[in-house]
C-alpha cells in the first residue's frame, strides 16, 4: 500500500481556486490513499460565521465532494479531505472518505479546538474505522480524525 499526503496553502474562502490547485497537484501523485488538509477548500481561520456559511457545503452533495469523487475515480485512490460541512443550520469541521467507486463517508470533528467551538458543532457520528482496499485488492483499515484529536 502506498499512502501520500498533499500539503498546500489554501486561499481563504476561495473554494474554486483551492479545488483547481489541488487538482493540479494531484496529477503527479500515485498512491492508494491520499490525505488532503483540514478545511482544504476554504482555509482554516474563519473571520466570521458569515464567512463559514459562505463556503460550507452539504455532504455528499456539494461541489467539493463531486470534485473529490472525480479525482478518486481517475486516480484509482481513496481520498480523505477536510472541509466545512453544512447540515441544515448546523456546521461541522468534517473530513470525507471518498473512494474510487464514488462511495463517501463522513467524519465530523469531535474535539473542537480554540475558536472552532464558536463556529462549529462537535461531531455526532462517532469514531469509525473503515475497511478499505488498494487498487491491487489488499485490504487495510482506515481511522479518520481531524487535527488535535
Amino acid at each position: 500500500m502506498r499512502a501520500a499526503y498533499l500539503q498546500f496553502a489554501p486561499a481563504y474562502l476561495e473554494v474554486d481556486q483551492n479545488l483547481a490547485a489541488v487538482e493540479s497537484l494531484l496529477r503527479s501523485v500515485e498512491a492508494d490513499l491520499i490525505v488532503l488538509p483540514e478545511l482544504f477548500t476554504s482555509g482554516y481561520f474563519f473571520q466570521s460565521k458569515d464567512d463559514l456559511e459562505r463556503v460550507a457545503e452539504p455532504i455528499p452533495n456539494g461541489k467539493s465532494v463531486a470534485a473529490l469523487r472525480d479525482w478518486a475515480d481517475s486516480l484509482g485512490a481513496t481520498l480523505v479531505a477536510g472541509l466545512a460541512e453544512r447540515d441544515g443550520d448546523h456546521f461541522y469541521n468534517s473530513a470525507v472518505v471518498v473512494r474510487p467507486d464514488g462511495r463517501v463517508d463522513t467524519y465530523r470533528k469531535v474535539h473542537l479546538f480554540y475558536e472552532e467551538t464558536i463556529l462549529f458543532e462537535a461531531g455526532d457520528l462517532g469514531f469509525r474505522v473503515f475497511e478499505e482496499h488498494t487498487a491491487a485488492g489488499t485490504s487495510y483499515r482506515l481511522g479518520v480524525m481531524v487535527c488535535f484529536e
